[in-house]
Order: structure tokens, then C-alpha cells, then sequence
């Protein structure tokens, strides 16, 4: 048990390590517009529904434990590539935020600090996420991914408002920039 709270402590770090590290490092020239191509897709309310207890007892009471576990395994593999995504995505709008903050117009750089702290909750979040998701396919690839739901009905709203305020920061810096992070979002 030891190990475990070790490991995680050791995971939070590195987060907040490398979060703290690429808000200082700035890119002199950064293409804006080839962070949008670099989003990927995020269905929040799929999400939702891989960690919903109802859902979970329906499929195990439906099915054989073998096809459950099969199913499961599926289920949570997904949950984990969204996890990655949204993980990434927030990397992404960091860069974003950090462009922000470069300008010199004073409401445009506060919108930018907020998308800076909203990325680092949110990578954060996904981080102890997978950690858990991991942790649960290495040991026992049957559990309920309803165990973690905590985590998830806690990240999906900092994700909305990490997306809402990187919107406000884009119209700010480009409407170019806007539509086309739009579009992807």
C-alpha cells in the first residue's frame, strides 16, 4: 500500500513539474493554427457513460463473466485513449494560453493565465485518471470502472471550462484562429 500512495505521489510530481516548466518555456514563433490540427476528438458524453454504475450492472448482468471481463477490457481501453486525449488537448491549449500571455493587452492575458491554470487541473485530473485506469487493467480487468467515477464527474466539468475559456482566448488573439479551434472542439 506503501508503494502504491508512493507512486502516486511520484506521478503528481511530475505533473506538477511539467506543468510548472512549460508555462515558463515560450515559443517565440509558435504556429497557433497547427495546435487545432493536433486536437483530438473528446466525446464527454461517452465518457459518461463508461463510468455510469447503471450501465456497468447492465452489461455484467447481461452477460457471461468472460464476456464481461472481454467487454470491460474494451470499455476500459477506451476510457483510457479519452483520458490520453484530453491530457494532450490541455497541453495543447496551454500553448495557446501561453501565446495569449504574450500580448500585451491586459484582459487578453488574464483570459490566458485562466486557460493556463484551467489546463493544469485538467491535465492533472486525466493524469490520476489514467493512473487509476492502468493500475485497474494491470491488476484485475473485470473491476468497475464506476470506481473511479469520483475522478470523472470532477474532470469533465474542468475540461468544459478549460474549452470555454481557451474559446474566449482564440476570438481574443485570431477569429480566424476561433472557427477553426471551434470546428475542432
Amino acid at each position: 500500500m506503501f508503494y502504491f500512495v508512493a507512486i502516486l505521489a511520484g506521478a503528481f510530481l511530475v505533473v506538477i513539474l511539467a506543468s510548472a516548466w512549460n508555462q515558463k518555456k515560450l515559443h517565440s514563433h509558435e504556429d497557433l493554427f497547427g495546435l487545432v490540427e493536433l486536437m483530438l476528438p473528446v466525446n464527454t458524453e461517452r465518457i459518461q457513460g463508461l463510468f455510469d454504475p447503471a450501465e456497468e450492472w447492465n452489461l455484467r448482468t447481461k452477460n457471461t463473466p468472460e464476456a464481461f471481463k472481454t467487454i470491460q477490457g474494451n470499455r476500459r481501453r477506451l476510457a483510457i485513449q479519452y483520458a490520453s486525449h484530453m491530457y494532450r488537448n490541455a497541453g495543447l491549449l496551454q500553448r495557446l494560453a501561453r501565446a495569449a500571455l504574450r500580448k500585451p493587452k491586459e484582459p487578453q492575458s488574464l483570459t490566458g493565465r485562466m486557460l493556463l491554470n484551467a489546463g493544469v487541473a485538467v491535465r492533472m485530473r486525466s493524469c490520476l485518471l489514467l493512473i487509476f485506469l492502468r493500475l485497474q487493467q494491470l491488476l484485475y480487468t473485470g473491476s468497475n470502472l464506476s470506481a473511479v467515477r469520483d475522478v470523472v464527474t470532477d474532470l469533465l466539468p474542468e475540461y468544459e471550462e478549460m474549452l470555454r475559456v481557451a474559446s474566449s482566448v482564440s476570438q481574443s488573439i485570431d477569429p480566424k484562429l476561433h472557427d477553426s479551434l471551434i470546428g475542432v472542439l
